[in-house]
């Protein structure tokens, strides 16, 4: 199709959408800037067209449609288009304009924020702009979005972000308010420049497409940052210094849209490549349905004997976003019900070292394991003890090794050994061993090593969550006497017992330690994360929030936030 025939379609198109609108009598700024929804949505197509192909024959959804233009836009350039909106702008006048036979264009009206009334793999191409910043059900919105999605189809997202509002922000045109928390942003629009928004927006931060791209991650999503093909900024950043660094930070923070595929982990053979054409899919084809991958499984499979539970891989050791949000889902069913810190936590997707420990334990804890827990205490995970009767029901043996009275006390484990582990002997080797906040009291590391090794066979797991040895909390629990950190503790975290605090060596806490002893015994390296850990002032709303706010701004910058701890995982040779 020669630019001419292009050019000639967009016009007709154009006048056929402007006589829709004169039919409704418009004032004149508003008829103009109901046109310009239209040449934006053409200018999309164009886009969407230079990357992936033609979009003839495509089915394309527009949630949010509003009044019309991009869908309208769309249609013109041969798909068939639904547009979806909560309110009714006057559909049927534009229904009769542009498509009176019902061929190739529609509209639909439900709430995007509630389950979708449209079937599972129906849609080549999902767009929704203006529309994630009202959703507070994030979880909900992307499940939906991947269920209606085709196995190769495409999505295209958009929400105004933080730096390019920075002079005129998106819902309350004012300065500077863009950078603000969404709650405090509200109050200051709406209660002292009294500037309303149409609709409720959520309390969710988009200061970057990162957000995005977590909660994407989530439920099977690749979200790629993108600029439009035509972007002059792109073209100059290119012959600066640095171009890739400074091309990756403007896509981050002023992306034009997100774009929206499946995993290339899960489905290599259908992620699409930016910057060369490809065909879209056709308007055939399924994806399995996702409501198994919302249940509470922890295991990769349920009927695995301990011996295939041995061969776990590389790559299936490790935590996802999905395993993260099952055990938060096993903890708490709806965080928005909970207590200020875990709403808080849950509004900066925030998952704590605890957390991200639970969900690998429980990974690999399948029917026929042998688990050994050492210093296990009083408790197998003290923030999830429905996780903790979940995994100790279904492990063959769960046995607890510690020399401290508090085992007595222990409800989960199947035998309790109150002894150091250099000296317990067992009757067989374990499958899973655990270290939970163990690591930085062992005074011979040498030697507790070898003595899990004696107690694993080739194949078995060795999970160690400790400390690091250079995060300042831990730092400053070195340089004070052990007399002073009952003390210490007592006025940061509430509940702590005199009894569960005990010296600290720290004599194996940082990864290279923990690879050299592990590898001398005969294991090796399976995982390893570090875990940032904002929980120092969990207990103080206000430094709770500046805690978490500084971690997501290192993280925004490329940068460690300093309190983090260590989570390893070592297969025996």
């Amino acid at each position: 199709m020669t630019q001419t025939t292009i050019d000639n379609l967009c016009n007709t198109a154009k006048q056929r959408y402007d006589s829709s609108i004169l039919a409704k009598g418009m004032p004149p700024a508003t008829h103009e800037w109901h046109l310009r929804r239209f040449e934006h949505g053409w200018g999309l197509a164009d886009e969407i067209e230079s990357r992936f192909g033609t979009l003839v024959g495509t089915r394309i959804l527009d949630l949010g449609a509003s009044f019309g233009g991009d869908i309208a836009a769309m249609h013109a350039r041969g798909a068939y288009a639904i547009g979806a909106d909560l309110l009714d702008h006057d559909y049927s006048t534009l229904q009769q304009t542009l498509d009176p036979d019902r061929m190739g264009l529609n509209f639909l009206r439900f709430d995007c924020t509630a389950p979708w009334p449209l079937a599972t793999a129906s849609f080549d191409v999902v767009i929704s702009l203006g529309v994630l910043e009202f959703v507070q059900q994030r979880d909900l919105f992307f499940a939906e979005l991947t269920r209606v999605l085709k196995l190769e189809g495409i999505a295209i997202l958009r929400t105004p972000l933080a730096l390019p509002g920075i002079w005129h922000d998106a819902h309350y045109q004012l300065p500077l308010v863009s950078l603000l928390p969404p709650r405090l942003r509200r109050w200051v629009a709406e209660r002292l420049f009294h500037r309303p928004c149409r609709f409720k927006l959520s309390t969710h931060n988009y200061f970057s497409s990162r957000a995005i791209e977590r909660y994407a991650r989530r439920h099977g999503l690749d979200a790629t940052p993108t600029k439009y093909a035509t972007s002059s900024i792109m073209a100059r950043a290119k012959q600066w210094p640095l171009a890739n660094a400074w091309q990756r930070l403007i896509r981050t923070v002023a992306a034009d849209y997100i774009l929206l595929t499946r995993s290339h982990k899960q489905h290599p053979q259908s992620r699409p490549t930016a910057g060369r054409t490809v065909a879209l899919p056709s308007i055939h084809g399924a994806v399995p349905n996702t409501s198994a991958a919302r249940r509470l499984d922890f295991t990769d499979n349920k009927g695995a004997s301990p011996t295939g539970m041995q061969r776990l891989t590389a790559a299936r050791i490790g935590v996802t976003p999905n395993d993260l949000q099952r055990v938060s889902r096993v903890k708490r069913a709806d965080p928005q019900r909970s207590g200020w810190s875990v709403r808080m936590q849950h509004d900066f997707g925030y998952f704590s070292p605890e957390d991200h420990y639970e969900a690998l334990v429980a990974k690999l804890i399948q029917p026929g394991t042998r688990w050994l827990d050492v210093g296990c205490g009083r408790h197998i995970f003290p923030s999830n003890p429905a996780l903790a009767r979940t995994l100790a029901q279904r492990c063959a043996l769960l046995v607890g090794v510690d020399p401290s009275d508090a085992i007595d006390d222990n409800p989960y484990v199947h035998r309790k050994v109150k002894q150091p582990i250099e000296d317990y002997q067992a009757d067989g080797p374990f499958d899973v061993i655990t270290l939970r906040m163990v690591a930085e009291h062992i005074e011979d590391p040498r030697t507790t090593v070898a003595s899990l090794a004696r107690l694993t066979r080739p194949g078995s797991q060795v999970i160690v969550y400790t400390v690091n040895k250079w995060s300042p909390v831990t730092m400053v629990t070195q340089l004070t006497p052990f007399a002073s950190h009952h003390r210490l503790k007592s006025l940061i975290w509430e509940g702590s017992a005199p009894e569960d605090t005990f010296p600290v060596q720290c004599r194996m806490n940082t990864r290279r330690r923990l690879a050299g002893l592990f590898r001398a015994a005969g294991f090796q390296e399976r995982h390893f994360a570090k875990v940032d850990d904002c929980r120092t002032f969990a207990g103080f709303r206000r430094m709770h929030f500046v805690e978490l706010s500084c971690r997501t701004l290192l993280r925004r910058c490329g940068l460690t936030y300093p309190e983090y701890c260590l989570l390893a995982a070592y297969e025996r040779c």
